[in-house]
């Protein structure tokens, strides 16, 4: 297959993504009414707090400013409630049908990863496992960021290996001294858009340091580059972090839930912000966090092993929920594991980082198949090739007989 054939075969693959997920939507609509709990989550209460009071505030039930989640998500939800009113029903099937859009524009970077990284077969069986996966096609129910952030995920990824793919200072001899390095203004551009994936899903980073410092390692030349597009992030950071230590004193981080997310992942949902301890709202954000943050430091102190049993008690379900669909989940990540030891390591590294440190912070709190979903772009990506490579082999099994 060549590239023009691949390049025909994305708005098939798109439209095929889109359909599905857009006819599984009008079924859940009809027959589930899970997502009437949309309307008393964090991400709503604050696009909610953004409409209505002008302020990054409510995640739960409280006026306070927030940084539980960061910020492109609920701005998102906002524009979307301005324009189709406030927690109307309206307003979620709207944010249901852009997440199925956006988990449609996913195929295309699936698609393009798969055939820049193995070659174009890859990247059309690739893009089409995408498109097809029943488990997949059900995320855009939940109304959440996964959909949005895995886009910006597979987008980010697709930039940087392309911009790392290609040669230093690739540059005809006569070109212009201004033009002398153009991969710079590249790697900074890269760098914003990760640093948009940050303040959308700051987890989504956990690759970028390995990434970063195996580049380097390989081409020590690439340090310059490299540094220009880790700062670049964290100028996209730092603004929001300085409002989150300001405003609600939970420290120059991104997020605020941290080890609340993993003391939740020991001790249950008892004490959660929604739930009826009502802490949260007596002591605030801050004062919430740092006393999680103190009973989970405790407990692990104290037992330690019980900590880490639990932990890795939890990588198997990481990888083979949801339930109704496990034998599909453990189909993929086997191809995705093949692919790995099937392809050369120079070509598989930056997606084996993905599967490696993206998962690390769910292990230690608790799975959810929506958590997965941004890593499956990539385990698509790699299972494609050992379907591909299997059927070449067949191919040649049977010319050879």
């Amino acid at each position: 297959m060549g590239p023009n054939n691949l390049r025909r075969s994305l708005p098939a693959i798109f439209t095929v993504a889109l359909l599905f997920r857009v006819v599984l939507l009008v079924f859940l609509f009809h027959y589930s009414t899970m997502n009437r709990g949309f309307v008393h989550s964090e991400a709503a209460n604050i696009a909610e707090s953004l409409v209505l009071h002008h302020a990054y505030a409510g995640g739960y039930r409280t006026t306070q400013p927030t940084a539980w989640l960061a910020p492109v998500y609920p701005a998102l939800t906002a524009v979307v409630f301005l324009l189709f009113g406030v927690k109307s029903f309206a307003s979620i099937v709207v944010l249901a049908s852009l997440n199925a859009l956006f988990a449609a524009l996913t195929s295309i970077y699936v698609c393009r990863i798969a055939a820049d990284r193995f070659g174009q077969q890859t990247g059309f069986v690739a893009g089409w496992i995408w498109a097809l996966c029943p488990y997949l096609a059900l995320i855009p129910f939940v109304i959440w960021d996964t959909c949005l952030a895995g886009l910006i995920f597979a987008y980010a990824v697709w930039k940087l290996l392309s911009i790392e793919a290609r040669p230093d200072n690739a540059r005809p001899n006569n070109a212009r001294p201004d033009n002398a390095r153009p991969e710079l203004r590249q790697w900074i551009e890269c760098g914003i858009v990760w640093g948009l994936l940050a303040l959308t899903s700051p987890v989504l980073l956990a690759p970028l340091p390995a990434w970063m410092l195996y580049w380097i390692w390989k081409k020590p030349s690439r340090l310059a580059p490299v540094s220009a597009m880790a700062f670049t992030v964290f100028l996209c950071l730092a603004p929001w972090c300085l409002r989150n230590a300001l405003v609600v004193g939970t420290g120059f981080s991104p997020r605020s839930n941290a080890w609340a997310e993993i003391y939740y992942g020991e001790a249950g949902f008892s004490e959660h912000g929604n739930g009826p301890s009502g802490e949260y709202q007596r002591l605030g954000e801050a004062k919430y966090e740092a006393l999680l943050k103190q009973r989970t430091q405790t407990f692990i102190r104290e037992h330690p092993g019980e900590f880490l049993t639990a932990a890795l008690h939890r990588v198997v379900p990481f990888w083979t929920v949801p339930w109704p669909f496990t034998l599909v989940a453990v189909s993929l990540i086997l191809c995705a594991l093949a692919s790995l030891l099937l392809a050369p390591w120079e070509q598989v590294a930056p997606l084996a980082f993905i599967l490696l440190f993206c998962p690390l912070i769910y292990y230690f709190c608790y799975s959810f198949s929506r958590y997965r979903y941004p890593v499956d772009a990539m385990v698509c990506v790699l299972a494609g090739y050992s379907v591909t490579s299997a059927f070449q082999w067949m191919r040649k099994a049977r010319a050879a007989n």
